[in-house]
Parts: C-alpha cells; structure tokens; sequence
C-alpha cells in the first residue's frame, strides 16, 4: 500500500534520488526545485497545460524556480524588493503579512493558483499564513527554510510586521553592502534568516498541507492536503541530515547572530498551543 513502510522508503529515497534521476533535464533554480516541482505537478496531474504561478524573490532566471514553468507557458508575477523587471513581469514590493493578500488582489492572482514560491530570507512562516489563511488556496508552494537550526528546532523568525517598535530596531539603518548587516530588510548573510524546517512543517499542517519533498538545505514543498488525498509523505524526522545544512555558518567569519536576533526569535511551538 502507498503508506506500507515499503513505499515510506521508496518515497524518501526518490527525495535525495531526483537530482540523479533528472540531471539530464534543464534546471534554473538554487538547488533543483524546479525539477522537484515539476515531478510533484505531474503527479497531481497538473503538467500537462499551463497553469499559474507567484514567485517572491527574484534574482533572475538563474536562480529563479518559475523561469521553468514561464517558458513553457504559465503565466504569473514575481515580487522582489530591489528589483523590477518588466520583461519578465517582476514588481519591486516588500511582501509582508500586511501585503501579501493585497498584492494578489492587486496583481488579480486567482484564489486558486497552481504554485507560490516563498523566498524572503525573513518572515517567510509569517506570510505563508497570513496567504493561507486568506481566501487563496494555492496547490503548491515552495518554501524556503533556514538550514542552519536542526530538525525539531521549532524557531521561526520574528514577524517584524506585528511589532513596528522591534521592526524599526532592527531594520532602521541604510543599506550599504549586502553582506555588513546595514541593510534595510534584507538578509545581511548570517544565520538570522527565515524560520526553521520544523516550524514551517508544524505551520503547514495547521493550515492544510502537507510537507510532501525537500530540497536539502533549502526549500520545503507544501501540497495542500485535499489535492495530495491518501498518497504518502516523508517521515522528515528520518532525513533530519538532509535537512540540516549549517551553511551560514561560513559567512561574517563564523558568527552565528547577534544577540537581539536570538531574543527576538519565535518558539512556534508554544505559539501556535
């Protein structure tokens, strides 16, 4: 049966497997992402015509995990915070809890949209339920975590929207260059960054999905759980390795964060008892 310990197997060795199984296949994002998000639309039956997108983060097509669904045909908008490029429809806006509703609205997202792609390196958790507790329902997502916190770490980064008083603390100062920690809303390279893979898994499920692959070190894809029905997911827990990838450790000479970073962050487990 698909939930027999046979097919659990099979299901996480087909997750660390994908890369291998597809590296003929043409890849624009980060990691494999697209490759992974097309496998996941074919088995929802969802590759076969064109479909609608939203990336947040946008730094090009290189790097980009819509860029592969866009040149073959789906139509979408991308938001990014520097930038704006009208050629491959990307807005320059900060997307919040505040904003990110009103930006579909405003874009006319349909409430039912194919696929989302979070990648704000900050409050990531914090929109994904501010989207998801809104009227639009999308089938996939992609969400980016923070690798650097282990599996059953349940920190999420601050939702610097709800508290203006820590927001302006925090994220007053001009931005210089992006790796010296001035920077306005944008990840100065530390391990201060998005929320951690078990905070958004824990997220994912009060809101109705399911956390069905991961690109190790990078993203979690979210599936919504009437669209996925009885077909298994991976027990996380048993690729807890996979999963931590302390990368940022590398950056600002080893320094992990800074002091009131570590205050300000999340226990999303006592938040959401």
């Amino acid at each position: 049966s698909t939930g027999s310990p046979r097919a659990q197997t099979a299901r996480r060795t087909t997750i660390m497997a994908l890369p291998v199984l597809l590296a003929a296949a043409p890849s624009y994002s980060q990691g494999f992402q697209d490759l992974r998000l097309r496998r996941i639309l074919r088995e929802l039956d969802l590759d076969t015509r064109p479909g609608t997108f939203v990336e947040f983060g946008w730094r090009g097509l290189y790097g980009a995990n819509t860029h592969v669904l866009s040149s073959r045909g789906w139509s979408g908008v991308r938001f990014d915070g520097d930038r704006r490029d009208a050629k491959h429809n990307v807005t320059r806006a900060m997307v919040t809890t505040h904003s990110v509703v009103r930006l579909f609205e405003r874009h006319g997202v349909p409430r039912d949209i194919t696929y989302v792609s979070v990648d704000i390196d900050s409050a990531d958790i914090w929109v994904l339920r501010a989207l998801l507790r809104s009227s639009f329902a999308p089938t996939v997502l992609t969400v980016e975590y923070n690798s650097n916190y282990p599996w059953g770490v349940a920190l999420a980064f601050p939702d610097l929207d709800a508290e203006p008083a820590l927001s302006k603390k925090m994220w007053d100062k001009p931005c210089t260059k992006m790796w010296d920690g001035s920077c306005t809303k944008i990840w100065d390279g530390s391990c201060f960054m998005g929320s951690s893979a078990t905070a958004i898994a824990l997220a994912a499920r009060e809101l109705g999905y399911h956390v069905v692959d991961v690109e190790p070190g990078l993203d979690l894809f979210l599936v919504r759980a009437s669209a996925w029905g009885a077909r298994p997911v991976p027990d996380l827990e048993k690729i807890a390795d996979w999963i931590y990838r302390p990368i940022n450790l590398h950056y600002n000479a080893g320094k992990s964060m800074a002091a009131e970073h570590i205050a300000a962050l999340v226990d999303y487990r006592e938040y959401s008892r």
